[in-house]
């Protein structure tokens, strides 16, 4: 059997040696009820996910409240690649416990592993009735050296018209060309304007053609000047930015001017990605002269 230190403090702050050891709920527990679960949270962080680097301390603090007794918890880690591919899921912990309220404090330095983008661990509790509850901790992964192979290009004044125009509505930021589809492969066509009420003030919206073509969605990161520097904008803090964000989006809509939108372009072998800055919408008489003025950088090696 393996084991090592966490500690956890139940009620009165007991410090206890766990083992990690493989137990079946139903060794213990009744059938599954209709009584209310367990309320179980992140007490620290105050976010639900996080970035950090191989060999960098793990740290988490857990609640759970119970108006039964508690009955059991466990930690559960599962390891992605790039592409949200599993590379290893493990139990880190199953542990019978009791009283009606835990707090748990769990620690866990990264080792290295080829290949790793992303880390969700999961915290589950039983009640003494079966009823079940969990919260998750998501960690994106980031390269081992904070250095990156990784340039950046900047470019200005761009500008991209409304989808009502029906012209020059695409845009591929690595080549800095816009399309007119559905003419062109969708494959370049890494954001499309998708505006397609006549009636409506010009309020741009954008998709991925090209992601959507691969087969992948969530490539989109809504933020704003207070939370990322766009001037000073390098892969690194892209990266950064893109995996620690709070929400991720397969499409955006009602976009103004001074957002930031960081898109996505590739998940492996590396992530690649591009910044907006959006300067100005226009919106003018009818639709054919509606567009949007943006800066954006890209990343290429």
């Amino acid at each position: 059997m393996l084991s090592f230190p966490l500690f956890a403090r139940m009620g009165a702050a007991l410090c206890l040696l766990l083992s990690l050891a493989a137990c079946e709920r139903s060794q213990f527990l009744p059938p599954l009820t209709d009584d209310q679960p367990p309320a179980i949270s992140l007490t620290h962080p105050n976010t639900n996910s996080g970035i950090a680097r191989p060999n960098e301390r793990v740290e988490a603090s857990i609640q759970a409240v119970d108006d039964l007794q508690l009955a059991f918890f466990r930690i559960q880690k599962q390891s992605l690649d790039n592409n949200g591919n599993e590379l290893e899921s493990n139990i880190l912990l199953q542990q019978e416990i009791s009283g009606t309220l835990l707090h748990f404090d769990f620690e866990e330095v990264l080792s290295e592993q080829p290949g790793l983008s992303r880390i969700i661990y999961t915290f589950d509790a039983i009640d003494s009735r079966g009823a079940a509850a969990s919260v998750t901790y998501s960690l994106g992964v980031l390269p081992t050296e904070p250095s990156s192979p990784f340039r950046i290009f900047s470019v200005k004044n761009q500008r991209l018209n409304s989808r009502l125009a029906a012209t020059a509505f695409a845009f591929n930021f690595t080549t800095g060309t816009t399309f007119p589809p559905p003419a062109s492969n969708p494959l370049e066509r890494d954001i499309e304007e998708g505006s397609t009420d006549p009636n409506l003030p010009f309020s741009p919206s954008f998709s991925s053609p090209a992601n959507q073509s691969l087969g992948q969605d969530s490539v989109f990161v809504r933020t704003d000047a207070s939370r990322f520097n766009f001037e000073a904008a390098t892969y690194l803090t892209l990266y950064q930015a893109y995996f620690s964000a709070p929400a991720y989006h397969s499409s955006l809509s009602g976009l103004q001017a001074g957002e930031l939108l960081i898109v996505r372009l590739t998940k492996a072998p590396q992530p690649q990605f591009a910044v907006m800055k959006l300067n100005e919408v226009v919106d003018q008489p009818g639709t054919d002269n509606d567009y949007l003025l943006f800066d954006y950088k890209v990343t290429s090696e």
